[in-house]
Formats: C-alpha cells, sequence, structure tokens
C-alpha cells in the first residue's frame, strides 16, 4: 500500500542499472505487452548520460508507462522491499559479470526469469561434482581391477581379464562423465549429456533390480555381504553414482531434456555400440562381450544370438531406445504439468 500497490496486483519486479545491457529495453516492451501486468526496474542511471542507451531510455523513464515504475536509486533495504514485492522477478541481462542480483532474488524464493547465460549456470550448478564423482567411479574401477588380477575367480592371477575391460554400457559413463564434467562447454558435450542421463539411467536401473543380469557380482547373483567377494560394494557404489549423476544433472538445472535429446542419446549408444562390437571381434579369443553384443552373457534374449541374431540387435536397439526417450520424455512431462499448474496459478492471481 506504501507503493500504491494492492494484494490483487500482479508485479514483476527487476534490479540493475538502467543500461542498455541490462536489457531495460526488453523490460518496456514487456511492459507495453502486458498493460494489466505492473512492472517495476529498481536502479537509475549511476553514470549519466554515459549510460549505454541513455536516449532511449530517459525517454520513457520521464513518459513511464501506466503500468511501469522506475524506482531510480534506493538504499539497499527499499531494495529489498521491492523484491518481496514481486510475483516474478526479471533479470534480462545480456551478459553478467557474476549475477549477485539473482542470488539475492533466489532468497525471496519468488519464480525467476533469466536469460540463458553461462553466468548463471557456474551459481545454480558445478560440473566439478560430476567430474569429482567420474574420478570415484574411475577410483572404484581400479579396485575392481586390482581384485580381479589376484583372484582366480576370474582366470590365471597375474593376468587382467580382458572381457572385464571398461567397454560394457555401463562403463561407458566413465567416460562420458569425464566429457560433461569437463569446464568448458563444448558440442561433443550437448550430444553426451542425454545419453549419460538417459541410458545409464536405464541400464543401471535394470541392473540394481536385477544384479545377476550384469556377471559383475562373480559368483553372487544379489546385493549380499560376502567377505571373499568385494566387488558387490565396489559395484553397488559404482551403480550408485551412475544414479546419482543423472539425478544431479536435472535437479540443479544443468540439464533440461528436449525431445530432440532422443535423437542425439540414440546416436551416440549406437556409436559406442560399433565401437564396443568392434571390440569383441578384434579380441574375440578373450571371451569379450562388450555390451552384451557378442554372447549376450545376463541377456534374457541371448538365445537369439544363435538362431537369429539380427532379431537379437534388433531388440537390444528397441528397448535401449524405446527404453532412453521414455526417461528424457517422463522429466520433460513433468515440468510441462508444472509449468501449467504455475500459469494457473498467475492467472488466478491476476
Amino acid at each position: 500500500k506504501k507503493y500504491g500497490y494492492t494484494g490483487d496486483d500482479f508485479i514483476v519486479v527487476s534490479v540493475g542499472q538502467l543500461h542498455k545491457g541490462k536489457g531495460v529495453l526488453d523490460f518496456i516492451e514487456l511492459a507495453k505487452d502486458n498493460p494489466d501486468i505492473k512492472f517495476i526496474w529498481v536502479g537509475g542511471f549511476n553514470f549519466g548520460n554515459m549510460m549505454e542507451g541513455y536516449k532511449e531510455i530517459k525517454e520513457v523513464y520521464d513518459n513511464p508507462l501506466p503500468n511501469l515504475r522506475f524506482t531510480g536509486v534506493i538504499e539497499r533495504n527499499e531494495v529489498n522491499i521491492f523484491c518481496n514485492m514481486s510475483d516474478v522477478f526479471i533479470l534480462p541481462s545480456y551478459y553478467e559479470s557474476f549475477a549477485l542480483v539473482a542470488l539475492e532474488a533466489a532468497n525471496t524464493e519468488k519464480p525467476i526469469i533469466l536469460r540463458d547465460l553461462d553466468t548463471y549456470k557456474d551459481i545454480y550448478y558445478d560440473k566439478k561434482v560430476i567430474k569429482y564423482i567420474c574420478y570415484f567411479m574411475w577410483t572404484l574401477e581400479i579396485i575392481k581391477t586390482i581384485r580381479m588380477v589376484n583372484y582366480p575367480d576370474f582366470g590365471p592371477v597375474g593376468m587382467y581379464p580382458l572381457w572385464m575391460a571398461p567397454f560394457h554400457i555401463c562403463s561407458m559413463a566413465l567416460y562420458a562423465y569425464l566429457i560433461i564434467g569437463s569446464k568448458k562447454e563444448t558440442i561433443i558435450e550437448k550430444w553426451v549429456k542425454p545419453f549419460g542421463f538417459a541410458v545409464m539411467i536405464l541400464c543401471t536401473s535394470i541392473i540394481l533390480i536385477i544384479p545377476a543380469s550384469s556377471g559383475i557380482l562373480g559368483s553372487i547373483e544379489n546385493w549380499s555381504i560376502n567377505v571373499d567377494n568385494i566387488l558387490p560394494y565396489q559395484s553397488f557404489l559404482y551403480h550408485g553414482c551412475l544414479v546419482l549423476v543423472p539425478l544431479y544433472m536435472i535437479l540443479s538445472g544443468y540439464y533440461k531434456p528436449k525431445f530432440s535429446d532422443i535423437y542425439k542419446s540414440t546416436v551416440v549408444l549406437i556409436i559406442c555400440a560399433i565401437f564396443a562390437q568392434s571390440l569383441n571381434y578384434i579380441f574375440e579369443g578373450s571371451n569379450c562381450d562388450f555390451m552384451m553384443l557378442r554372447y549376450g552373457n545376463g541377456n534374457p534374449f541371448a538365445y537369439l544370438l544363435t538362431s537369429n541374431p539380427i532379431l537379437y540387435y534388433i531388440l537390444m536397439a528397441v528397448v535401449s531406445i524405446i527404453g532412453s526417450a521414455i526417461i528424457i520424455v517422463i522429466p520433460i512431462l513433468i515440468n510441462k504439468i508444472i509449468n501449467k499448474i504455475k500459469c494457473k496459478n498467475i492467472s488466478n492471481n491476476q
């Protein structure tokens, strides 16, 4: 009431200098296109007419729209009042060195709309989390290797069982997460990201539910404690990471699934399959069965490899692609439902 607003007003707030780079002109256009919504820009011309876009912005500043308010430079405590008054906070800046304003706005627990800038990505998620989990997974892989080389369960002591080399489908995460966790975002990362999310969740879910299907547990078929076999501990932690990383990717906002990601995930999966099958033939005498493409060990459709291998590969592809697609589509649909509910609430509040 102090500022002339009522509880029925829907208020959009932005904070920053009145500078073209801050997206002020876009904010003004939003106010023009939405006359029933109240817009407040908190901030002023800190450097006078030296500010980029000064003339255009000053004209609107001196003759504001009926639903648009410019507060000018105000005290910090008053800035907080306006932020807390908002129904939605918008930061339309085209660039930010460090978005402190975004962090302060997040503290109000109001919806925030930001431009898609790398600066914000560093605030809401940290790719080093994925990188360090990947390092931990490599450590577990080394532990597994030491175990297999030193025990006769997997072949002659001192010999590395090539068939357990990290080129199985779940092992692909060792390489995918190194790419995803790298500091600089690349084109390769954009393709590997959907694969690292969907395919890893699909395969890990199957293995955690039916551990005997992977053959990774040695002579036992479940996750029970066995003093003579450390692989259940190693395997459970390893595959647990394959669930943890995708969950972090999506909950942190680092990965936002799109329908086009189904295609990207499929392409990367096919590349991995071709690579794995090539190794299967190169090391044919070592009983390699990377990605279950040579002998189908643990696969319920393995019998088809002798009678109808083409059908076997088709079934593998169908299960993998459809399963991954479902995993990608589920968060998309959930996000659409949430946004629909939010939009409905906003309409009811207007």
